[in-house]
């Protein structure tokens, strides 16, 4: 029988200023909603961006809850290389074969 509890889970390792964390893949639920979020117009694609780094960042290994400063202090270029190098990590991890 395979028991899905036995998975080895994959966290994506980060570190902002003096937080590190090992953040979690995506449920579809997260996932649906990070995608919904990126594809706004208008004034609301930057909140959106933001938006769905905060529910990236606090699906977390350790359950921390990043503060609105934190997010607030990024700028636009470390906000898309940050979700840049997640969805690169989720496209590896689905096509590594362990």
């Amino acid at each position: 029988m395979f028991d899905i509890n036995s998975a080895n889970k994959r966290y994506f390792t980060i570190k902002i200023g003096g937080i590190v964390l090992d953040v979690e893949p995506p449920t579809k639920k997260v996932l649906n909603k990070v995608i919904e979020l990126t594809q706004s117009k208008g004034p609301e694609v930057v909140d959106g961006l933001f938006k769905s780094l905060e529910m990236i960042l606090n699906k977390n290994k350790s359950g921390y809850t990043v503060p609105d400063s934190v997010i607030d202090d990024l700028d636009m270029d470390q906000v898309s290389l940050i979700l840049t190098e997640y969805f690169k990590w989720i496209s590896e991890t689905k096509n590594s074969p362990n």
